[in-house]
């Protein structure tokens, strides 16, 4: 399973990456941003663990409705009793669905795709630091605002649920609220 994620996030990001080399000359299409907000893993038996997160963004719209994007991001370490947690990385493949009206300085939009995450847990178990590391993908999903400033730049405010999955044996989700800064090209 993990394979056949990393191949389509791997073919996704050549897409968007080739899409957007295509639109250089076609204003307004592509895009790339940058994202800060908190990061949330919530596991069915445990407290949740909140981190700082950033995430940078690239994508084309095809239509004012339409498009793609792709996604990496990290977060910081938080800790619930003695284990501490973090996300090295993270990457996503999202397909774009909103409303950008003519003018573009205001748009909503639904995103809907895959996230494959890197999980890294540590604790200290009597004085020697003990670690355990997962790989996890799934679904993803979420929805945000964007409002332009002007042709070219303005900000988003979002929320994603990157991954609703299960890591040995403990159901959790992985959720993120952020805001942002978006550029045109």
């Amino acid at each position: 399973m993990h394979t056949v994620v990393c191949r389509i996030l791997l073919g996704g990001a050549i897409s968007v990456c080739s899409l957007a080399a295509q639109a250089y000359e076609q204003v307004d299409n592509a895009f790339f941003g940058i994202e800060v907000g908190q990061m949330e893993l919530d596991p069915d038996d445990g407290e949740n663990f909140e981190f700082p997160a950033g995430t940078g963004r690239v994508g084309y719209h095809f239509t004012d409705w339409l498009g793609v994007e792709g996604r990496a991001g990290f977060t910081g370490e938080d800790g619930v009793g003695d284990v501490d947690v973090r996300i090295p990385y993270f990457v996503s493949a999202l397909a774009r669905v909103g409303w950008l009206p003519a003018d573009r300085g205001f748009g909503v939009y639904g995103l809907a795709g895959v996230t494959q995450a890197k999980f890294e847990a540590s604790t200290d178990f009597f004085g020697i630091e003990v670690g355990n590391d997962e790989t996890d993908d799934g679904f993803s999903f979420g929805g945000g605002v964007e409002l332009y400033f002007d042709e070219r730049n303005g900000l988003n405010v979002e929320y994603m649920r990157y991954l609703d999955g299960e890591l040995d044996g403990v159901d959790y989700e992985l959720n993120h609220i952020g805001v942002g800064y978006v550029r045109r090209f």
